[in-house]
């Protein structure tokens, strides 16, 4: 008898793992993406070099995170998206200056 209900909750808990898995895909994808990469392509525009770039992103990505944290705290927004939308601030701020040429 107990052994039906030790598998009843296996089958349970798998699915619910399976419909837990996509959004959790989808959260990756909205969020740990471009926090990745905006902050580097704004870096782009004040650069000269690939190392100086991947320094710039480094440096506007921990902008983007105190920005945003302070800004969800202000507000009372979820961390990761006002951490996002402070790193597209800082990218069309960096559109704002010449692009520089690579040696």
């Amino acid at each position: 008898m107990s052994t039906n209900t030790t598998y009843i909750f296996e089958y349970s808990f798998d699915g619910a793992l399976l419909s837990i898995l996509p959004i959790l895909c989808i959260h990756c994808l909205t969020l740990l993406v471009p926090a990745t990469i905006i902050p580097v392509s704004a870096a782009r525009r004040f650069s000269r070099t690939p190392e100086q770039m991947a320094l710039g992103g480094a440096l506007i990505g921990m902008a983007s995170v105190g920005l945003g944290l302070w800004a969800s705290l202000q507000i009372d927004t979820p961390s990761g998206p006002s951490i996002v939308i402070a790193a597209v601030l800082f990218f069309f701020a960096a559109n704002l200056f010449p692009l520089r040429k690579f040696q």
